[in-house]
């Protein structure tokens, strides 16, 4: 009886009344729980102006009251179907809308990832030449003359495999050839330091100190590059050439014998131990080495032995 009376208007004015002195607007509150009202509980605590013509200026307790009175009395609470018809209405275009943005932001993200994402496959960096296809480009320079093109590629293999032997000899090698020689110095020693079992390094180190005027230094060098690489022509033959630049002759004499055996058809030993010979007055045999180089292709080797050997011998 209670619920069938909640929109009575004598019990309305008792709800008013009651609701102004702060005491319980009906009663205890039922429970809604297994209720078909129970969306209700979703309202705010303020009543909405369509609830005025069957409650007004109540609490929340009362709009609950008069909802489950129009189980009973369907027509007193008429305004309050059309109230919930609105609101099921307005809350299904709420979802609709959530959903068309979510959806939205969701394609905006992919879009993005998409934009962003095809430059950076367009950009990806080049894949960098191998270290040895580098260091043999160089050396294809310095056969060609060009040491500037060596340094460059010498320069190029440091910046992009950091401490390698092989690039700093092609950057001293390169270096030596345009001049440079303190820088060369320092080339060769880099590599040295990174490949101490690098007979060529200390070689071409020894002739830039040679060079320098460092002979006893040279000397060093050349004595490390055979200690490394017992068969290293090139190595006695630059020995014997600083050692014939400081008067020993016969040492000289025997690091070229020491070239030529490694390398029998060494020219330029043949050429040099020839102006050993003629140092040490053996002039029949620095004739037969000047021979022997000019018929290697020797063109100073071939004028020396025209001038002092063809009306000799």
């Amino acid at each position: 009886m209670r619920n069938r009376a909640a929109c009575n208007p004598l019990m309305l004015s008792r709800l008013k009344r009651l609701s102004k002195a702060g005491g319980p607007p009906y009663g205890p509150m039922p429970s809604w729980e297994n209720r078909p009202a129970t969306r209700l509980h979703s309202f705010s605590g303020t009543s909405d102006l369509r609830l005025s013509r069957c409650m007004p200026n109540l609490l929340v307790a009362s709009c609950k009251i008069c909802f489950v009175a129009q189980f009973f009395r369907p027509v007193a609470c008429s305004p309050m179907r059309k109230l919930r018809h609105t609101l099921e209405q307005s809350r299904a275009k709420v979802s609709q809308v959530s959903l068309t943005r979510r959806i939205q932001a969701l394609l905006t993200i992919i879009a993005s990832i998409v934009i962003v994402g095809a430059p950076h496959r367009t950009l990806a960096a080049p894949k960098a030449s191998p270290l040895s296809e580098i260091i043999k480009q160089g050396r294809a320079s310095i056969n060609r003359g060009q040491p500037e093109h060596a340094l460059n590629d010498a320069r190029k293999a440091i910046e992009i495999y950091g401490n390698s032997a092989e690039a700093y000899f092609l950057l001293g090698r390169a270096q030596q050839d345009i001049g440079l020689k303190t820088e060369a110095l320092l080339s060769y020693s880099k590599a040295i330091d990174l490949d101490p079992r690098s007979a060529s390094a200390y070689s071409n180190r020894g002739l830039v100190k040679g060079s320098l005027g460092d002979m006893k230094g040279a000397i060093r060098d050349f004595d490390k590059a055979i200690e490394v690489n017992k068969g290293f022509a090139a190595a006695y033959l630059n020995r014997g050439v600083a050692a014939g630049a400081m008067g020993n002759s016969r040492a000289a004499l025997a690091d070229f014998n020491s070239a030529i055996k490694a390398n029998p058809k060494y020219t330029d030993a043949y050429q040099n131990r020839g102006i050993a010979k003629e140092l040490i007055g053996d002039i029949k045999g620095a004739c037969g080495d000047w021979k022997t180089a000019a018929s290697m292709g020797s063109t100073e080797a071939r004028k020396w032995y025209t001038k002092q050997c063809s009306s000799t011998f």
